[in-house]
Parts: C-alpha cells; structure tokens; sequence
C-alpha cells in the first residue's frame, strides 16, 4: 500500500509540473505597417536688374524637403527636412555671373551663418534638428495643428509652442506643408520601417 501511495503522489506530482510549464501559446503581434513619403513645396524669388546702378538681377529658388515615416496611427516615426536655397545672379547681360552654391541648408551646416542673426543663438541645423525632435512622437494632425504666430514679415509662421521658444524662431508653414504631402504620397511597408534620410 505505502509503494502504490508513493507512486501515486509521484504521478500526480509529476503531472502538476508538466500541467504548470505548458503555458499558453502567447497570441502573435499583428504585424505594424508603415508608411514612407516625400514632399516638397518650392518658392522662387527674384530682383530685377538695375542699370543705372550697373547692376545685374538674381534669382533665388527654395526647395523645402521633408522625407517622413509614418506607423498605422499617422505616428511620426521619424522625419528629415532640408531645404535646397540657391541663389543666382546675373550681369547686364543676362549670362550667370559667379558661381552658384548647390549644398543644402544642412549641408552648409555652420556655413549657413544664422547663428549671428538668430535671437536664440543657434543656427539653422540646430533649429532643424530641434524640429524634428518634436515632431517625432506625434500624430500628423498635432503637427498641422501647431499654433504659430507672425515674428516680422519674413517670419510669419514660427511655431508657438512652449518646447520650442528656446531651440526654434524659424518659420515652420513649409515644412508642416511639405510633411503633409510627404503623408499624402507616402508608400507602405510592412514589419520594419523604411529608413528617412
């Protein structure tokens, strides 16, 4: 009898082990999609010639860049803006005088010379960086919905918003534009996310 109950308890032991590590199958992540886009808003600007003064006209063309990853929730994943500025100037002539720049804003990086004119000290990749700092986090519709107000006349869309007074006085409407249409025209992938740059 004290044999049968010994191996009976350790039946029984043995099977609330074997009942206590089978646990259940935990339910598979559903897999995240992603979407990756590009957008871009141009401007141009010019001057007309002056001949009396002997002087030739320019022309200066903007090309604002956003490159944007978005998750299932419209969540910025992550987000790269540029900004292609050249400026070309022309003698009495017509003909192209001087060369023309072709490096990004970020590209010049401290060539770009903000930091002398700007209220906070920074220059304009900082202020960039900054941006996109924080916007990453957050939802497209809180970043179009980023209240702003008028600096000057050059200035009339610089985001008013209390993480931002110190770190960027830049005006941002191009940009939240152009992260629209990076959104609007965005492609998507499944499981990892395209990398922006």
């Amino acid at each position: 009898k004290k044999v049968l109950a010994l191996a009976l308890a350790a039946a029984l032991a043995l099977s609330m082990v074997a009942c206590g590590s089978s646990e259940p199958a935990a339910p598979a992540e559903p897999e995240v999609t992603y979407k990756t886009g590009l957008g871009t808003v141009i401007s141009v600007s010019k001057t007309n010639e002056d001949v009396e003064a002997e002087k030739g006209a320019s022309a200066q063309v903007n090309t604002t860049i956003v490159a944007a990853t978005f998750d299932s929730n419209d969540t910025i994943v992550s987000v790269d803006i540029d900004v292609a500025q050249q400026k070309a100037s022309f003698d009495l002539e017509g003909k192209l005088a001087g060369a023309v720049d072709l490096r990004t804003k970020i590209e010049k990086q401290g060539d770009y010379g903000m930091i002398g004119a700007s209220a906070i000290g920074k220059e304009y990749f900082e202020q960039i960086d900054a941006l996109e700092a924080w916007m990453t986090g957050k939802t497209l519709a809180e970043v179009t919905g980023m209240p702003t107000y008028e600096r000057d006349a050059n200035h009339t869309a610089c985001p008013d918003v209390e993480e931002l007074k110190s770190s960027v006085t830049i005006t941002v409407a191009d940009y939240v534009a152009a992260l629209e249409e990076a959104y609007n025209t965005a492609i998507e992938t499944k499981g990892v996310p395209a990398k922006t740059g």
